[in-house]
């Protein structure tokens, strides 16, 4: 309770009108708010015990083992700024590049004008102890970008790999970015799994990510650690850029997103982030001015992009939502499932013409009730769900404009404080689940959580609260009818995803339901061609139909490992 305290009272000195908003929140409800924020307080637990039994599990299996190094020798080149680093920290974070299994890389370290003097003295040590550290020391203080495009000009390796001057990179770090380099000639950004430091030394608050993501790298820098870009279009977009600095690498991600061939995640935990009294790692509110970079980053790339959108705060401090213009005179076909009335709401929407088309049930023929769907857009609604807003509607019809796009989910809460569906992932044998289901509507200590209160690609969405282009339903052929409403709207989902379209999750698309739901029905005793299927977006250290991912799960198989990675490529560049 005293931590909860505390964060709120830094909350109030940096955002005080996201202060206000939770405040009210909490007001409103505080009878299903304390008890959920108890809740999340004890997952956390649950999941520190978790990731401790996953680190000894891990160790055990690679205990012994070598990773494959590529055959042409590929030298990395690891960007570190520096500036009066306490000496402890600073030799940790060299000593983790120097204990490297993979043996081609050099150590670019910009010394950004540091006023104490053992700094100076411990990188001159290091670099007469190995000649693969070099180090530029600036007359100026320039801050973190400066100092790291000065290190980006003394380097020479074809990838810059990001390592904060008080982190640490795991022993295989660069071996495993080496691997997927050699693997995939077209990757030009990767990025990896990470962890976090306590302030005693001990690993905690994974950090699971999903398959490259746009739509969530353009809400937040899911990215982070450790990151490898190519060098060759760092320099083309012109590396870090000041006017970003607290948000400057997402600002870099961003900026090469939108020219790189190809994206890889590997779902590997290589880089330890370390908390400190003032690291973004302890709290983004010890550093305000990140949150003003962060959206001046977001708006700039909106710019870029020649998007019609606006960058508004979201319900996480420090993170922006990127809203996009719904064009008016659409029209709307609407399907409404099961049998009730708040979806009537729908009809309300101003500037769209709405008609209801038919209803769906179990029993209903599925290409005799959507024969009349003639609308620009077709959304599948729960008759019993009600839109929270009418920006729960345009939410969904925000993202299936793209033409990029396929299928549009948004999610379903009860009682405005538990998550019943957050999306739709695929487990074990080809099972569908929904994410996210029993998490409170709350901001949650690990990341990995927020997740579901955030846009991003997914494999497939909750029939429930979807919407689809008209002219992809009509090129995929529909649904099929042999399967039952939910898996035949997963199934649609995954064809889309294969003909290289996107699915999209959206939370602003909020639907609240009076009612639980069914879990996801079984695939077993169906024709279902997805039971070879590696879900992407859902990372492989979770367990799958979880609302929180565990137990964490410890893989053994090294090649299971590679061909997740190697399906987590994405080869088609952001929108510009």
């Amino acid at each position: 309770m005293i931590n909860f305290l505390l964060r709120g009272l830094r909350l109030l000195r940096t955002n005080p009108r996201l202060f206000v908003r939770r405040l009210a929140f909490l007001l409103r409800s505080p009878f299903r708010t304390l008890p959920a924020a108890h809740d999340a307080s004890h997952r956390r637990g649950r999941i520190h015990a978790s990731y401790q039994e996953w680190l000894v599990c891990r160790g055990r299996l690679e205990a012994g083992k070598t990773i494959r190094e590529p055959v042409e020798e590929i030298l990395l080149s690891v960007i570190m700024p520096v500036f009066n680093t306490e000496e402890a920290l600073l030799e940790a974070a060299i000593q983790s590049v120097i204990d490297q299994s993979y043996p081609h890389w050099e150590l670019c370290i910009a010394d950004d004008a540091s006023s104490h003097p053992r700094v100076r003295q411990l990188l001159e040590s290091r670099v007469q102890t190995d000649t693969r550290i070099r180090v530029l020391y600036r007359e100026q203080r320039g801050h973190i970008a400066a100092a790291s495009n000065s290190a980006l000009e003394i380097a020479r390796g074809s990838f810059v790999v990001l390592l904060d001057h008080d982190d640490v990179l795991a022993p295989d770090a660069l071996a495993e970015l080496a691997c997927v380099i050699e693997a995939e000639p077209a990757v030009d950004l990767i990025y990896t799994d990470e962890d976090k430091l306590e302030l005693d030394g001990e690993r905690a608050e994974p950090f699971f990510k999903p398959a490259w993501s746009p739509t969530l790298l353009q809400t937040c820098n899911y990215v982070t650690h450790l990151a490898a870009l190519r060098h060759s279009i760092v320099v083309e977009v012109g590396g870090f850029r000041h006017e970003t600095v607290g948000s400057q690498d997402h600002d870099l991600f961003l900026r090469v997103a939108e020219r790189a061939r190809a994206v890889a995640h590997v779902p590997l935990v290589l880089y330890s982030w370390r908390k400190t009294e003032t690291s973004t790692a302890s709290a983004s509110a010890t550093k305000p001015y990140a949150l003003r970079a962060s959206r001046h980053a977001l708006e700039d790339s909106v710019r870029r992009r020649r998007q019609d959108a606006r960058v508004e705060p979201s319900h996480l401090n420090g993170i922006f939502f990127v809203r996009h213009h719904v064009p008016r005179g659409a029209s709307v076909s609407l399907i409404v499932l099961g049998r009730g009335e708040d979806w009537r709401t729908t009809l309300d929407l101003d500037g769209f013409k709405v008609s209801e088309v038919a209803r769906l049930d179990d029993n209903n023929g599925h290409e005799e009730a959507l024969r009349n769907a003639q609308g620009d857009y077709l959304l599948w609604l729960d008759a019993t769900a009600k839109p929270r807003s009418r920006e729960s509607v345009l939410a969904l019809l925000e993202h299936v404009q793209n033409p990029n796009t396929a299928v549009v989910g948004g999610r379903t809460v009860y009682r405005r404080i538990l998550t019943l569906q957050g999306g739709v992932a695929l487990g074990d044998g080809g099972q569908p689940f929904f994410v996210g289901a029993g998490l409170p509507e709350l901001p949650q200590h690990n990341f990995y959580l927020n997740l579901t209160t955030l846009p991003r690609e997914m494999s497939a969405v909750y029939l429930g609260c979807c919407g689809v282009r008209r002219s992809v339903w009509e090129e995929l052929q529909g649904y099929r009818s042999d399967l039952p409403l939910p898996l035949a709207m997963t199934d649609f989902c995954l064809r889309a995803l294969t003909r290289g379209y996107d699915n999209i999750y959206t939370p602003l698309a909020e639907y609240e339901s009076a009612q639980s739901l069914k879990p996801m029905m079984s695939v077993e005793h169906h024709a279902w061609p997805w039971r070879d299927f590696v879900d992407p977006f859902w990372n492989p250290n979770m367990t799958p139909r979880t609302e929180d991912g565990l137990p964490f799960r410890c893989h053994g198989n090294r090649e299971a490992r590679i061909r997740q990675c190697s399906t987590s490529i994405g080869h088609r560049p952001v929108d510009t």
